[in-house]
């Protein structure tokens, strides 16, 4: 009975009860693992760490083996920061079932985070061979193809992960998969509705899982308008960045500023961004209704999501409604599929009057660009020469400084045709990581384009000597249907053009509309062909 209602006040959000009920399930039977369990769930929701790691010190020393204990255990001290012993308790929920699939899920982003590929390549195939019924697996199996270089493969997955999102009955699981479709998604060619579908099924498992808190009272006339900032990036990261720009900017007696961040992690750049806030509160531990009402106890007039489905984002939070008018602004180029979002903050060229047909939130179109630019250093002496990096005297270098998901079939196709005519010119890369230029390589020449036109220029690590790789880079050439941002505002803020073909999402015209708002439309061309005919002229 005690369990029972300690699980029924915990499902209501009601912690400190369900604590008080579920310690009184202890107390009746200490002997079992399954109500210390139980409690230190609850108390890891109630941010009772030291409380939650005895509890599940005591459920384990009791069954060794519960893989429920040992996944929960890993979930805590993961949220710890303690991130090797997170995954030695993840490995030990699948030595004790092989086809525990939560263990595989969190093993895949730990491993990835940690640089440890070949363990998580092994994590993939574990999880193929013991789940292959998971409809989890098909996001896995796109980032695999993408780091074999096999596109055609990430493709093939991509269409399963849609296909299986939509025919998922269950929402818990449906809105969790969508958290990283919706961003993935951006990636390939997807019509407006399509589009539409995932943003429906999305708003279809928020509505059902995550209620909207009580309305907030009408704003109350006159003092400062109350906006707050939601993000999982107030540090050194590009929408940090970006957020510095935006925030530093608030007329301070017209509007009160909070920040909410979704991340631990604290930087100098986030100093910086405090700075800007009259208020600053992390509810990166907090489950996402407990983040909801700490958020709405403020009684903001306006919160602006900088996050939608990038990593680190947590939507579920917005789906509660904390605050009168929610709006997203920049993070991905997507949009969110909620009801209780009002708006996607856009401009006169990054949305087109259309798409407001594939949306779930409206459009606000802004005067100005809905990027917020910034002074960048302009580079005068490179990080590397021409030697280190292989580049041949003479050569024209175009730079794609961009992830390799940004390189789609469409993209590569076009690109085939120009180096077809331009034979001596080289195509920049900079991968995170070295071990990635196989990928690129492979990727590059099963689309039909010789690897010899890639060289690779290693990260540069700052904002000076990021800038210094454009010394080496004559015009970037920009992808699709995944349209750069922050690559594009540094090559133009190192005097470097830009090409771009006009698409119709907005995740296709990112760079259209800084250039457009830059006054240099002459770089956006409306045809692919177009847009081999801009890139030869230049070399």
């Amino acid at each position: 009975a005690w369990t029972g209602l300690g699980l029924a006040r915990q499902a209501g959000g009601d912690l400190d009860g369900a604590i008080e009920a579920l310690r009184r399930a202890v107390e009746a039977a200490p002997a079992q693992a399954l109500p210390h369990f139980n409690l230190a769930v609850a108390q890891q929701k109630a941010r009772r760490y030291d409380e939650a790691r005895e509890g599940y010190r005591t459920a384990l020393a009791i069954d060794p083996k519960s893989p429920d204990a040992l996944y929960n255990y890993g979930l805590l001290l993961a949220e710890l920061g303690q991130a090797e012993l997170a995954m030695g308790s993840f490995r030990a929920a699948l030595d004790a079932d092989a086809a525990f699939e939560p263990a595989y899920w969190q093993l895949r982003h730990a491993l990835h985070a940690a640089g440890r590929i070949d363990e998580w390549l092994a994590n993939f195939e574990g999880f193929l061979r013991h789940c292959p019924a998971s409809p989890r697996l098909a996001l896995y199996a796109i980032d695999v193809a993408f780091h074999r270089g096999d596109l055609a493969e990430a493709t093939r997955c991509f269409r399963q992960a849609v296909e299986a999102v939509l025919r998922e009955r269950d929402d818990t699981l449906a809105a969790e998969m969508l958290e990283e479709l919706l961003y993935v998604a951006l990636f390939f060619d997807v019509e407006g509705p399509e589009m539409l579908a995932l943003y429906r099924r999305y708003a279809q498992a928020s509505r059902a899982l995550h209620p909207q808190l009580p309305l907030q009272p009408p704003r109350k006339p006159g003092g400062r308008i109350r906006v707050g900032y939601l993000s999982g990036d107030f540090r050194d990261h590009v929408m940090g960045r970006m957020a510095l720009e935006i925030l530093s900017r608030h007329d301070r007696a017209a509007f009160e500023v909070f920040g909410f961040s979704l991340s631990l992690q604290e930087d100098a750049w986030t100093a910086r961004i405090r700075s800007h806030c009259d208020h600053y509160e992390v509810v990166a531990g907090l489950g996402e209704r407990a983040a909801a009402e700490a958020i709405a106890r403020h009684g903001l007039d306006l919160l602006v999501d900088l996050s939608t489905h990038t990593k680190g984002s947590r939507p579920a939070i917005l789906a509660f409604k904390p605050a009168r008018v929610q709006v997203t602004h920049v993070a991905s180029a997507g949009a969110l599929g909620l009801e209780t979002v009002d708006f996607k903050l856009t401009d006169r060229c990054w949305d087109l009057p259309g798409n407001q047909d594939f949306l779930i939130e409206r459009l606000l179109p802004i005067e100005g660009c809905v990027f917020p630019w910034r002074s960048l250093p302009r580079a005068t002496q490179p990080a590397v020469s021409r030697f280190e990096i292989g580049l041949p005297p003479g050569a024209f270098v175009f730079g794609a400084f961009v992830q390799i998901q940004k390189l789609s079939p469409r993209l590569l196709a076009v690109w085939r045709e120009l180096f077809r005519r331009l034979p001596r010119a080289r195509l920049a890369f900079s991968p995170l990581s070295p071990a990635a230029i196989p990928a690129y390589e492979r990727m590059l020449d099963a689309n039909g384009i010789d690897p010899a036109h890639a060289l690779f220029i290693p990260q540069g690590g700052s904002d000076e000597r990021n800038q210094a790789r454009y010394l080496h880079v004559d015009a970037v050439l920009d992808t699709f249907p995944y349209s750069g941002t922050n690559g594009t505002l540094e090559a133009l803020a190192q005097g470097v053009p830009v090409v771009t073909l006009a698409g119709a999402r907005a995740c296709e015209r990112s760079t259209l509309t800084i250039l457009a708002h830059a006054g240099l439309e002459e770089l956006v061309a409306p045809t692919p062909e177009a847009y081999v005919e801009l890139a030869v002229p230049s070399a």
